[in-house]
């Protein structure tokens, strides 16, 4: 009787709490209806008139912002609404985007193709590099525009190699004679001097029978005074070399300590039978050449032979022939294309009869047709009066400075 009157109440209480939920859910949905209401009342439509226009405009700014940064993938809200984005503004978008990160990057040449461009435009062949810093790379490339730097040091560097090119250009001396001269090497200084016995005379020839680098021959009696272009010939054959040819370099330069020489080029010279070996290259005044063997012994091996005795092979060398400076015309193509065919005359430096400068009897007139040629061919475009006048500016600057007609046009150059 008790376990009846447990059972029936509890399902009094289910029934009770369940009438409860049901009235707080009909209370619940009568408050929501109601602030729905009020809400609507209240509230202007969001999307009606010039409003609703702007708001879609909107909507398609969005719509084409996030398929930019999505790189295109298909979005439904974008597939739906791609096709209705007017195709100018797409393309507007896509022509500025690589201009939105950075800076504009300041470019200028490196030093390797600084040296080339004033080799074009003066056409002279003159070391300019060792005047420059070395330029920064990116990437393992030194022409990287983000990695060219410019500094007041850069600049400095800039007109001291326009300086040297200017000089090397210009004539200002009367043409240097023509020097044909045969040469030996049994005469060579090292060869007289030296105390290892790696040099085979013979009654033609010098025979050379070391590779060691010490023992490399400069022929000191090749001096030139004047810089230039010369022809070098050189009549070597390969001695007790079992019919092969041997092979030798030749270097130029000033051949001192600290300094720098350049290769000329590599040789063979066949077996037993002289063969001419003939060469140009450019010269600076009081500079030599330098013959190298290789392939060689070295000098310890031949020396305790004695060279009468030795058996390996050999470089003979039966002469050298040195012939210039070489000029087709003079002045040279260097001066005629920077001042034509304009006269020149005594330098009004004292003491220096020999130095002459081009000379004008109208200073402005022909510093302005000198400086218009001159920057066409340097800017690659025609130029104007706004380029030129600044230019002639300094020319006239300078001349009431004192300075002679061509100093005052190799400033503004």
């Amino acid at each position: 009787m008790a376990s009846h009157c447990g059972e029936v109440g509890s399902d009094n209480r289910m029934v009770a709490a369940s009438a409860r939920h049901s009235r707080l859910n009909q209370t619940n949905r009568a408050r929501r209806s109601t602030i729905r209401r009020r809400s609507n009342s209240e509230m202007k439509p969001p999307f009606t008139g010039t409003e609703k226009m702007k708001r879609n405009l909107m909507l398609r700014d969005i719509t084409v912002m996030v398929a930019v940064l999505c790189g295109g993938s298909a979005m439904p809200l974008v597939a739906q609404t791609t096709d209705k984005v007017d195709g100018q503004r797409v393309a507007a978008d896509e022509a500025i985007q690589p201009a939105v990160p950075g800076r504009v990057v300041l470019r200028r040449l490196n030093r390797t193709e600084y040296q080339n461009t004033v080799r074009d435009l003066l056409g002279i062949d003159v070391d300019l590099k060792e005047l420059l810093p070395l330029d920064s790379s990116a990437g393992g490339f030194d022409n990287v525009g983000e990695a060219l730097h410019i500094s007041s040091f850069l600049m400095d560097r800039y007109l001291d190699a326009a300086d040297k090119a200017l000089n090397v250009a210009i004539a200002n001396l009367p043409q240097p004679p023509l020097v044909q001269k045969r040469y030996s090497l049994k005469d060579d200084r090292l060869v007289k001097t030296t105390t290892e016995k790696v040099y085979l005379e013979r009654d033609d020839s010098l025979v050379m029978l070391s590779s060691s680098p010490w023992n490399a021959i400069t022929v000191t009696q090749f001096y030139p005074p004047d810089r230039g272009r010369y022809r070098i010939r050189i009549s070597a054959y390969g001695y007790q070399s079992s019919g092969k040819p041997v092979t030798f370099r030749v270097d130029a330069g000033p051949m001192l300590m600290g300094t720098k020489n350049h290769l000329v080029s590599y040789f063979d010279a066949a077996a037993d039978e002289p063969t001419l070996t003939e060469f140009h290259d450019h010269f600076e005044a009081r500079s030599h050449i330098r013959i190298s063997p290789y392939g060689l012994a070295g000098a310890q091996t031949v020396t305790k032979v004695a060279p009468d005795k030795y058996e390996g092979p050999g470089l003979g060398i039966e002469w050298i022939d040195v012939e210039g400076p070489l000029h087709d015309a003079w002045p040279p193509e260097s001066h005629r294309r920077i001042f034509g065919d304009m006269a020149q005359g005594p330098a009004p430096i004292y003491n220096y009869s020999k130095r002459v400068e081009v000379v004008s009897k109208d200073p402005l007139v022909d510093a302005d047709r000198i400086l218009r040629n001159f920057a066409r061919r340097a800017y690659r475009r025609a130029v104007s009066d706004a380029d030129i006048g600044p230019l002639v500016s300094i020319v006239k600057a300078k001349m009431e400075q004192k300075y002679s007609f061509e100093a005052a046009v190799r400033v503004a150059l």
